[in-house]
């Protein structure tokens, strides 16, 4: 990848990215309940405090596999916990912006496109840029930049040797220590090393490489097994109940997996999902790995737990390649100023107002998550004094909420799908 040159522009856009980080940190009070840590930060906040005080680890399954980061906070923060965990996680929320960036760059040429997608990371409700300051004590984000480092550094090697396997190896090893999820990026690097589907059949690899590539999926259920050793889980969840659990509640709730992916990513998913033409099919022949990165977490999202939204938004760095293949190559992109307008700025208002991007996180003081009351004011997001956490995740909100959004969308999906068939006629 090429060092692109630095610009004045640049210095603007990179100054209001910076601004606009800076003022969610100032604007998003903490979550009120369970004093800023509540749910799974629970346990979080509790093995941090464990490791501060070089106590045995013990709490409850399975959150108390998830050693790494509340290990660095304990040992960095050991007299202020939460605050630890708010400095680290924003840290790998840093250090992810700036892989992402290189990541997008190596398929997307147009800087200002890869720019574009690094405003709509930083808006997202579920980036570390907002997420962290509502509620600091969480384990994603450490996690989500070693899965994304991992696919990264898999697009820039031609061929496996010993010093690569070995530098997957130990990022699967040290990653699963964050997040057990990290895996799934290591199985990700395997299979894209052993097979690929050429010419519709599959095509394997020399079984050299093949070792080579399965070696670090090894070196990563190791750790796995280690961190098992190493800590005492509390609890009767176990991933064989888990697992039926959730399938039965996204049965009895249809609605609520496809919204997740609207509340994940807004209005650019529905245009990822119209850009699926032979152009697109032939670039993600090209992508294979973020094919099965995307069906492995799409498949997580639907065996993982009722945090729906959360796992879909697992799936960005994909999501944010797609949108960027569309704005740089789509015909769309390139016919007359009056049409573009009638797609971008639409297309930017709903974004906008389904990423709640001037309000924040709502609030929840008293387990909303359980409880969610009475629908808000609904606009592609929920808006209002009585809006509370559930209202914006599509896993928890009531099924009126849901039915609003999903017609909303829907009426949005036609104006999206009319306006892109209007231009590949007129421009045939």
């Amino acid at each position: 990848m090429k060092t692109p040159k630095w610009s004045l522009t640049d210095t603007f856009i990179y100054t209001a990215l910076a601004l606009i980080i800076i003022a969610y940190g100032f604007s998003q009070p903490l979550i009120s309940i369970d004093d800023g840590h509540p749910y799974d930060g629970n346990s979080y906040f509790e093995v941090a405090n464990q490791f501060a005080a070089n106590q045995a680890i013990r709490t409850e399954s399975p959150f108390v596999n998830r050693i790494g980061l509340p290990f660095v906070v304990g040992k960095l923060f050991p007299n202020n916990i939460l605050f630890g965990f708010k400095v680290i996680n924003l840290f790998f929320g840093a250090l992810t912006l700036v892989i992402l960036f290189r990541y997008l760059s190596l398929r997307i040429n147009k800087k200002t496109i890869v720019q574009f997608l690094l405003f709509l990371y930083i808006i997202n409700p579920a980036s570390p840029f907002r997420q962290i300051h509502y509620f600091p004590a969480i384990t994603e984000p450490p996690a989500l930049f070693f899965m994304l480092l991992i696919l990264y550094l898999n697009k820039t090697i031609s061929s496996l040797n010993i010093k690569s396997c070995l530098l997957f190896s130990t990022l699967g090893f040290v990653g699963v220590f964050f997040r057990e999820i990290v895996l799934c990026a290591i199985l990700v690097f395997s299979i894209s090393h052993t097979v690929r589907f050429e010419n519709r059949r599959l095509i394997f690899f020399s079984l050299p490489q093949i070792i080579f590539a399965f070696l670090p999926i090894l070196f990563s259920i190791a750790g796995i097994l280690l961190i098992h050793g190493l800590v005492e889980g509390i609890g009767a969840y176990t991933y064989g109940k888990q697992i039926p659990a959730t399938l039965t509640y996204l049965w009895e709730t249809p609605l609520a997996f496809p919204l997740a992916w609207l509340v994940s990513f807004g209005p650019m998913i529905i245009i990822v999902m119209l850009n699926l033409n032979s152009q697109t099919l032939e670039f993600l022949r090209k992508n294979q790995a973020e094919v099965i990165f995307a069906l492995g977490i799409m498949v997580l999202a639907l065996i993982a737990g009722y945090h729906t939204d959360k796992f879909t938004y697992w799936t960005y760095p994909v999501v944010l390649l797609l949108f960027g293949y569309f704005l740089e190559n789509n015909p769309l992109m390139k016919s007359r100023n009056s049409v573009r307008v009638l797609f971008l700025l639409p297309f930017l208002l709903v974004q906008l107002l389904a990423f709640r991007v001037f309000s924040t996180i709502p609030d929840d003081s008293f387990g909303a998550l359980a409880n969610p009351g009475p629908t808000p004011f609904i606009l592609f997001a929920p808006y209002g004094d009585t809006t509370n956490i559930a209202h914006v995740y599509a896993a928890y909100m009531n099924n009126d909420a849901r039915m609003l959004i999903a017609t909303q969308y829907f009426l949005f999906t036609i104006y999206l799908t009319f306006i892109m068939f209007f231009t590949r006629k007129s421009s045939d």
